[in-house]
């Protein structure tokens, strides 16, 4: 776990999450899934999860809908339910950045599911990576 430019705390599972917001009292926004928002059903808070399906989930309020989402639907829906935390998955996304935005400005807690990091030959996170590949290919040739 760690702070993204204290806009958010990035989790590396939904249990660490759960960790997190255990004791956070009033609403909060699930925003994973039907898969994972029944592991939310024994925290304190209120959690109200955001989903395609309609499921029934012990202690959690349900909003069945399907993105895309815009900025002015988020909005509406934060001041509705006036959010005291956002859970929600690394999906890199631009719609799905609205709801963070919006948390953001709000000075409301976002928890980040990230996605798992998986090792594949031949991928590069940044550009030096790259260049010492080219270089070594070169050398090679």
């Amino acid at each position: 776990m760690w702070q993204n430019n204290s806009d958010w705390t990035s989790c590396i599972d939904v249990e660490d999450i759960v960790k997190h917001v255990t004791d956070i009292k009033g609403n909060i926004f699930v925003a994973l899934g039907a898969k994972e928002a029944d592991k939310f059903s024994a925290i304190q808070g209120n959690v109200i999860a955001r989903m395609v399906v309609d499921k029934t989930i012990n202690n959690i309020t349900t909003l069945v809908d399907r993105g895309p989402y815009d900025l002015d639907k988020e909005e509406v829906l934060f001041k509705q339910y006036d959010f005291k935390a956002l859970i929600c998955k690394n999906s890199g996304t631009k719609n799905g950045y609205y709801k963070i935005e919006i948390a953001k400005q709000k000075g409301i807690p976002i928890y980040m599911l990230e996605r798992p990091y998986i090792e594949m030959e031949n991928t590069f996170f940044d550009i030096e990576e790259i260049v010492k590949s080219a270089n070594a290919i070169q050398v090679r040739l």
